[in-house]
């Protein structure tokens, strides 16, 4: 009986590592494909924080116009690139 609870404790954590690993390559594919925005208040006051928000969705709406027609991630970054003082 202690056979068979060590081998099923061994195969449970190998069925976790096997998952584990699968979950962090689907991380890094998604992290890899992803650009990200950030927009900073210009303090942790309710007032910058709104206007935080209006700029992000401003910028959000507009980026969404500007690169519909942009599917690849390398095509989005070099566009990004190219157009960050407009952006800002």
């Amino acid at each position: 009986m202690k056979e068979i609870i060590k081998w099923t404790a061994v195969l449970l954590v190998f069925v976790v590592a096997v998952t584990m690993v699968d979950v962090i390559s689907d991380r890094q594919k998604l992290h890899d494909s992803l650009i990200r925005l950030h927009v900073v208040g210009a303090s942790d006051g309710e007032g910058d924080q709104a206007v935080k928000l209006r700029v992000r969705d401003a910028v959000t709406e507009w980026l969404q116009q500007e690169m519909a027609g942009i599917h690849q991630a390398e095509q989005a970054r070099t566009y990004l690139r190219d157009h960050l003082s407009q952006i800002e």
